[in-house]
Formats: structure tokens, C-alpha cells, sequence
């Protein structure tokens, strides 16, 4: 690139004032973009080591997790919503095209040698975070009335996201409630508020996500946040 901007500014003297300056801008976007990624990987570190501490002595498991810390599934919502929005604005146009051309090897000679930026899969990774800390707030839980409690809350959260277009967290609470640990509880199921299946229907595989995307279709030119593996697939 910095060949390239020399040769076209040899031709002109405006080109070479205006090449400077996107050089530069193109310099501090990445060199912001690497400051990021270090701290949201750090921050990834530390939340996932503060996650996997036991219990203090003398703590029930009900007293524990994220629950504990934020028990309004609307302001969950909120939360989750915020954390979406930070590590989406972070997804470049550079690193889409870098995932695409890799499942298409005919491609990559015309990418980059490597990856220089990791967001798309700290984003990934995020999701899968989010699904299996879900189900860890159920299962961590000894009483039945106290799994019920968190399926209603999680079930809650997730509708909350819902309204606010925030498909991704949604998805992620709903496939960390349909993993087995958390699917095979028949007696807290059979307790919990019936708000799981209206969210399971609008978030169905079924003809294509086909519910979804008339969410999303309703959404159109308002803020939302994608299920993120489907838009990818698309």
C-alpha cells in the first residue's frame, strides 16, 4: 500500500496531501483495532476465570453465578445488549471477506498471508460463552424451586432481548437452555412459566429460521443485532 500511495504521488501534489491523510487514518484505525482486540481478549481472560471460581464457603449454589449479580431480565437484556453492540462495532469489512475466502480456497491468494485481527472469532467464541454460561446458571443450582427460578429468568431475558432486536444473545440463551444438562430437567420444566416455547418458536431452524427472518425482515432500518452464525452462512 505505502508503494503504491509513493507511486501515485510522484504524479500529483493534491494526491499526495490526500494519500498522507488516508494513510494515516488507515494507520490509527488499525492500530486502535489491535488495542481493542488485546483488551476485549483480556477481558475475555478475567471474566471467564472470575466464571469458573467455586463458590465462596458457606454460599449456596443459588447465591452464585450471574443471576446473583443481575437478577432484572430486563436489565440482563439490557446488559447483554450493550456487550452485543461493543464487540460488533469491532468487525471490520477486512475480516468478513478473510473468513469467506477461507472456506473458499480458490480464493486466498488474494488475501493477506495471515490474519492479522481475531474479532470474528472472539465474537463466535462469545456466543458459545454466553450459551454455556446459561446453562451453568441452571444446572448450578441444587433445588428444583431455584432451577425454575433461573429458567424463568434466563426465559425471560431472552424475550427481553428479543424485543430489543438483540437475536444473537436470544439464540445463545435458548441454545444454552436446550443443551442436554439443561433439557433433561423434566421436573423443573414441568414448573417453569410457559414463555420458553413461544421463544423457541420464533427462534425455530424450521424452513430455514423462517420465523426469524420475518423478525429481522420487521426490523429492517431499525438497530438489531443478527444471529451472527446465520448471517455469516448466508
Amino acid at each position: 500500500l505505502r508503494a503504491l500511495c509513493e507511486s501515485l504521488a510522484r504524479e500529483s501534489t493534491d494526491a499526495s496531501k490526500r494519500l498522507a491523510d488516508l494513510t494515516a487514518s488507515l494507520l490509527a484505525r488499525l492500530t486502535a483495532a489491535a488495542q481493542a482486540e488485546a483488551e476485549l481478549l483480556r477481558h475475555f481472560e478475567v471474566g471467564l476465570r472470575r466464571l469458573q471460581e467455586p463458590p465462596s464457603a458457606g454460599v449456596q449454589g443459588a447465591a452464585a453465578g450471574l443471576l446473583a449479580i443481575c437478577s432484572d431480565p430486563a436489565v440482563l437484556a439490557d446488559q447483554l445488549t450493550i456487550a452485543e453492540l461493543e464487540r460488533l462495532r469491532h468487525l471490520g469489512p477486512e475480516e468478513l471477506l478473510q473468513s469467506f475466502c477461507q472456506e473458499n480456497p480458490r480464493r486466498q491468494p488474494v488475501l493477506l498471508e495471515e490474519k492479522k485481527v481475531h474479532f470474528l472469532e472472539a465474537y463466535a467464541h462469545w456466543f458459545n460463552r454466553l450459551s454455556a454460561l446459561t446453562a451453568t446458571e441452571v444446572c448450578i443450582r441444587l433445588r428444583k424451586r431455584d432451577r425454575v427460578r433461573a429458567v424463568d429468568q434466563l426465559v425471560a431475558a431472552a424475550n427481553a432481548c428479543l424485543r430489543q432486536r438483540n437475536f444473537n444473545s436470544a439464540m445463545a440463551i435458548l441454545a444454552g437452555l436446550s443443551q442436554a444438562p439443561v433439557a433433561r430437567l423434566r421436573r423443573t420444566w414441568t414448573r417453569a412459566a410457559p414463555g420458553c416455547a413461544e421463544l423457541e418458536a420464533q427462534l425455530s431452524p424450521a424452513h430455514n429460521f423462517g420465523a426469524y427472518r420475518r423478525l429481522l425482515a420487521e426490523a429492517a432500518g431499525r438497530p438489531a443485532v443478527p444471529f451472527f452464525s446465520l448471517l455469516l452462512r448466508d
